[in-house]
């Protein structure tokens, strides 16, 4: 009897080596597929020079983005690129092409730009139907933290939120996720195993203004109906920073490499001076 459970709980182990064999294999493959398609967004504002100094002076954004298509269109995050004096994308062997943006969803934080030109040899990524992601389901993201790029961290959905912020606004719809995400990881797309984006990146919430496992990432979905199925330009639609994801005591942090104080947008601002957002109950 006891070489019998024996038996039974080897067996039990080697499927469960095999089933974790299986999903790591997977994730390997999702990642060769897609890896080229992502890229790094840097971008250049000019603005005056503090008090006492005079003239003017540069600031330098980076985060990362996703190729969509054959004719050169990049998904990437609204409040990296929507105030830049100049925005260039650069690819996985170090080519580098200007970009314009064509459209933004700032209620979103999502934003879509258009190449100068597209490298050959790049496939760009397939944009998935979020709807049929769910919390639970494995996903992972690439990017460029800290400016280190193609990096890949896994996690799941931890859940999806709807912001509505009032009858005259366009709902939102954002993924929550566990995996790990910093600075420089602004407009990382978020990928199925399937190697299809369901998510383009937006902010963390954080006491540290690193990773804690809360972040969340605009649904592709939500960029394909403001940006893609829509011919106007999306400008300002609110904006995604609300309270609804607030919870006491923590800091909504745009994971977005910028020089303290110069976002594009006030949620920027407010998110790099480390503001409080409070339970507004």
């Amino acid at each position: 009897m006891n070489f019998i459970k024996r038996v039974i709980l080897s067996l039990v182990i080697m499927l469960c080596f095999c089933a974790l064999e299986s999903e790591g294999q997977q994730l390997r493959e999702a990642f060769r597929n897609v890896q080229q398609a992502v890229v790094i967004v840097r971008t250049e504002q000019k603005g005056l020079a503090p008090y006492p100094q005079q003239g003017l002076v540069s600031s330098n954004g980076l985060g990362s983005g996703v190729l969509i298509s054959n004719d050169g269109k990049v998904l990437t995050a609204a409040h990296l690129v929507q105030s830049a004096d100049r925005t260039m994308v650069e690819f996985s062997h170090g080519e580098l092409i200007p970009a314009s943006v064509i459209g933004s969803a700032v209620s979103a934080d999502v934003a879509l730009l258009q190449l100068a030109g597209c490298p050959a040899n790049y496939l760009p990524a397939k944009l998935g139907d979020s709807d049929k992601v769910d919390v639970g389901d494995e996903i992972f993201v690439v990017g460029s933290p800290y400016g280190i790029s193609s990096t890949l961290t896994a996690g799941h959905v931890s859940g999806r939120r709807t912001l509505k912020q009032n009858e005259n606004t366009v709902a939102v719809d954002f993924l929550q996720t566990d995996a790990a995400i910093n600075m420089g990881n602004s407009g990382s797309p978020v990928f199925n195993l399937s190697g299809e984006v369901m998510g383009i990146v937006s902010n963390i919430m954080s006491r540290s203004g690193g990773s804690e496992g809360l972040a969340f990432a605009a649904t592709s979905n939500t960029a394909r109906r403001l940006l893609l199925e829509q011919k106007l330009f999306k400008l300002f639609i609110g904006h995604v920073c609300t309270h609804g994801f607030a919870l006491c005591s923590l800091t909504i942090v745009l994971p977005t490499d910028e020089v303290p104080g110069h976002g594009s947008w006030p949620c920027a601002r407010h998110a790099y001076n480390r503001f409080k957002v409070s339970n507004p109950s």
